[in-house]
C-alpha cells in the first residue's frame, strides 16, 4: 500500500479490516486497492467531507421523526 493524503496507514488501521482474522491477505489487498481507487469519496475527518453544490441541489433538511423503537423479536427458525 502506498499511503495517500486521505488513505493513510493510520486510517486503514482504524478501519480494523481483519480484527477477527477471517480474511485472507489477498482479500485485504483487494479491499485496500478498491479503497485507493475510491479515496476521493472517503472522509476520515470533518475537514475532508463536503456538501452538494447549490448549483445542482437546494439546501436540504433531513427531518427526524419521533418513533417507537422496534421491540418485536425475530421469529426463530429451527435448524
Amino acid at each position: 500500500l502506498v499511503p495517500t493524503e486521505r488513505l493513510t496507514l493510520e486510517n486503514l488501521v482504524n478501519l480494523k479490516l481483519n480484527k477477527d482474522g477471517n480474511l485472507w491477505p489477498e482479500k485485504i489487498k483487494l479491499f485496500q486497492h478498491i479503497m485507493m481507487l475510491c479515496e476521493e469519496s472517503l472522509a476520515f475527518s470533518d475537514d475532508q467531507h463536503g456538501t452538494l453544490q447549490q448549483d445542482y441541489f437546494s439546501n436540504y433538511v433531513i427531518p427526524c421523526v419521533d418513533h417507537a423503537l422496534w421491540v418485536d423479536r425475530n421469529i426463530l427458525i429451527p435448524p
